[in-house]
């Protein structure tokens, strides 16, 4: 998740089209991993979230917006990129605090 939030960050700049075509594959599975890893961890309103940024990435059949909201919309991929990341990272870190402790 992090790589996809680096290139999302990364793609705010001017860069060869055949960037954008490798962002939108990174992001879109990047996007179907969050979802499952949230899904797992019961972050059931973030794996929507996650949906709709593998939607806008899907690089199958693309949308196509302007420049402009592109830059919007890949600064906004990279900040959920980066909230997905620290959720499924705090609830491993719980879930591991729980079976050293012998909770259940």
């Amino acid at each position: 998740m992090i790589v996809a939030a680096t290139f999302c960050l990364v793609a705010v700049c001017e860069l060869p089209y055949g960037f954008y075509r490798l962002l939108r594959w990174i992001t879109c599975g990047a996007a179907v991993a969050a979802a499952f890893q949230l899904y797992s961890s019961r972050r059931y309103n973030m794996v929507w979230i996650a949906g709709a940024v593998g939607l806008i990435f899907n690089p199958i059949s693309p949308f196509f917006f302007p420049r402009n909201a592109w830059r919007i919309i890949d600064a906004g991929a990279a900040v959920s990129f980066f909230v997905f990341f620290f959720a499924t990272r705090k609830m491993k870190q719980m879930t591991c605090k729980r079976s050293k402790t012998g909770d259940t």
